[in-house]
């Protein structure tokens, strides 16, 4: 049993230690500095590094997706939970590499924070990965998330700055809450 786990020790360090060589610097966020402390953490973000380094390349949307997940990724801050949550939901987008825009966006009479959220790859982004939160929860989750979205997003109109914060608030938000 002992050579096997050595083994497979062996064959994990080498994608924890690459994953982790930007730890040294001296500039780190506060999330940037949680991750580099933790090994779970450490290791999602190598499986990140691997998924993203595949894909970026061949798909643009994974690229421009990418700097808002991070953004919202370091909207966690020191949060191991959320910050974990982040990253293995952002794997799963990744995986599947959803297109650029939410499918509901070819209706015809789109509110003004829809047509916002449409137009925005960085919207877009946000709210695939609501959605991939929101489809963990139960018919309470739904009712909940009705409000929000009439006393929170729909508030913002079309500045897709406060949509953006609302959405982040909502996700880290929704992270905290166990899945059913």
């Amino acid at each position: 049993m002992r050579p096997i786990a050595l083994l497979i020790a062996l064959a994990l360090f080498p994608v924890a230690a690459a994953a982790q060589s930007w730890c040294a610097a001296s500039n780190l966020n506060q999330t940037e500095a949680a991750i580099c402390g933790d090994a779970l953490l450490g290791n999602l973000d190598a499986q990140m590094n691997t998924l993203y380094g595949r894909i970026k390349d061949r798909d643009a949307r994974a690229r421009s997706n990418q700097s808002a997940w991070l953004a919202a990724r370091d909207f966690c801050r020191t949060d191991v939970l959320c910050i974990e949550t982040a990253y293995r939901d952002q794997l799963t987008l990744l995986r599947q590499i959803p297109g650029g825009r939410p499918t509901w966006c070819v209706a015809a009479n789109l509110s003004a924070p829809e047509r916002a959220i449409c137009g925005s790859s960085l919207l877009a982004h946000l709210d695939a990965e609501l959605g991939t939160l929101f489809n963990r929860g139960g018919p309470t989750l739904r009712a909940l998330q009705r409000q929000w979205l009439k006393d929170e997003r729909d508030t913002c109109g079309n500045d897709a700055f406060c949509i953006e914060q609302a959405y982040l608030s909502r996700l880290a938000d929704l992270r905290h809450q166990p899945a059913n």
